[in-house]
């Protein structure tokens, strides 16, 4: 008897101890009144996207003058646990890690830990014959390095960035550097293998300790499959028929500069915040992100150090980023103009060109005028 009461002061101690915390439904949702309108507009917009998509959750943060006026989330984070989606779910956000990349990398430059401008086998040996590559090419996706294949996808479990790389580097460029652009994953992965390098560090720790611990930014995270991820959200993707059913498990540690992390739509609008004004980067810093990168003949092309430059249908130049992969679809979007940032995600394996971004950007923009 007495045993048996140990155990059950033990179970109860032990209960108490691993009890789930609750998760209040609004958790992380900012709704400013100023916005009223826009935020009305913007719910009926993505509420029928949302219904008429099939997406199983979805959260959207709308940022003006750096300052969070909309964070809401939709749907579901998990159909399975009835889990809602917020503003803190974090979710796989495929390119939209280039962004990340490119933000770490460009502040190793700015404290001379790395040269953007040398030539990439200063960094990568194994490179050696194509010297002509630079940081900078490969981060306007203008160094001649193929696009992704199929099986590139598979994810290949328990497999190095350095083992990564070593599927494409060396296969023949398909142009000559700087000549033309082609969008592609792989050179971001080339960019990693150099910060490893230049800093003797792993790329996860470089990122850890250069941006995410520097800006707090909990809601970032490395998309490893096997660890126990808070507020991570489920992934999901379509069948032959297009319901929409679990995705096949990936595990993308191998192209961890390209595709490989996870983020909240809040973190993601607070990375960029921080290209608007200098602060956290120099001046020069933010002109090398979003100064058009020049082909040859001295023609401007439409991307910058990790960003797709362009306009919407108003002529308002912005500044982005969007992903798609399996279990996952993202957008982040920054109009300098307007001092306004978007962050999009999902947790559908979709064409993250189909997310509504522009559609909420030019809603709030309304109530501005």
């Amino acid at each position: 008897m007495k045993n048996l009461s140990l155990g059950l002061v033990l179970i109860l101690l032990l209960s108490t101890f691993y009890s789930c915390r609750h998760h209040k439904l609004n958790e992380g949702v900012i709704r400013k009144t100023k916005y009223k309108e826009s935020i009305k507009k913007a719910y009926q917009d993505l509420g029928v996207f949302c219904v008429t998509n099939f997406i199983p959750g979805m959260a959207v943060c709308v940022s003006i003058d750096n300052e969070i006026v909309w964070a809401d989330g939709f749907g579901l984070a998990n159909k399975e646990l009835n889990a809602p989606a917020t503003p803190l779910t974090k979710f796989r956000i495929g390119d939209v890690s280039q962004v990340i990349t490119a933000l770490t990398a460009a502040k190793m430059a700015e404290e001379k830990r790395i040269d953007i401008d040398k030539p990439i086998s200063t960094y990568i040996p194994e490179m050696a014959g194509k010297d002509t590559i630079t940081i900078r090419q490969l981060a306007a996706h203008s160094a001649g390095i193929r696009e992704e294949m199929d099986p590139d996808r598979n994810g290949l479990i328990n497999t190095s960035l350095t083992k990564g790389i070593e599927r494409f580097i060396n296969d023949p460029l398909l142009y000559k550097p700087g000549a033309y652009t082609l969008k592609t994953g792989l050179g971001f992965d080339l960019i990693g293998r150099a910060m490893e390098n230049a800093d003797n560090n792993s790329f996860y720790k470089i990122v850890k300790s250069t941006l995410l611990d520097t800006l707090h930014l909990d809601g970032i995270a490395l998309d490893y499959t096997p660890a126990i991820i808070e507020n991570r959200s489920a992934c999901y993707d379509r069948d032959m028929v297009a319901r929409v059913v679990n995705a096949t498990t990936r595990n993308f540690s191998y192209r961890e500069p390209s595709m490989g992390y996870i983020a909240s739509v809040t973190d993601l609008t607070k990375l960029g915040n921080l290209l608007l004004q200098p602060g956290f980067f120099k001046q020069e810093t933010l002109d090398l992100f979003f100064t058009p990168f020049k082909l040859e003949g001295n023609v401007d092309s439409n991307q910058g150090f990790g960003f797709l430059l362009g306009k919407d249908s108003e002529n308002h130049p912005f500044y982005g980023q969007l992903g798609n992969i399996t279990g996952g679809s993202a957008i982040l979007i920054i109009f300098p103009e307007k001092k306004m940032v978007i962050a999009m995600a999902s947790n559908l394996s979709m064409d993250s060109g189909e997310l509504p971004i522009l559609n909420v950007a030019k809603t709030f923009m309304d109530n501005m005028k």
